[in-house]
């Protein structure tokens, strides 16, 4: 599998392709400020990894600099209201999963190989 993108988006996409699935933190979310997303998440598994959760529901209504739902849902996990300069602690932790990982590359937009895993 090859990535084309090798911003934060990209680098997030590789992670996740080598075994590392993002799993929240449910001692950490009830001190998340979004009520709605809380409550959400405390309706859901925390035994399971966010991949494997419906994520366009779970970010419903959430609002950033980004139009796309994943990237909201994550930066308000992983940053929560960095963009009002709130330092909140991150909600999410990764956990390795061997039997996951995905053989990808990293290419630049003008096709540079970044590197390959």
């Amino acid at each position: 599998m090859f990535s084309t993108r090798n911003g934060p988006s990209g680098i997030s996409l590789s992670y996740m392709l080598a075994g590392n699935w993002p799993y929240w933190s449910p001692d950490q979310i009830q001190n998340h400020p979004d009520e709605l997303l809380r409550a959400r998440l405390n309706y859901y598994d925390s035994q399971k990894s966010l991949v494997e959760h419906d994520l366009f529901s779970l970010a419903d209504g959430l609002e950033g600099r980004s139009t796309n739902p994943v990237s909201l849902l994550l930066d308000s996990l992983q940053h929560p209201c960095a963009d009002l300069g709130m330092e909140l602690p991150c909600m999410v932790e990764y956990k390795h999963h061997p039997e996951k990982e995905v053989k990808h590359s990293l290419l630049t937009p003008s096709n540079l190989l970044i590197f390959t895993i």
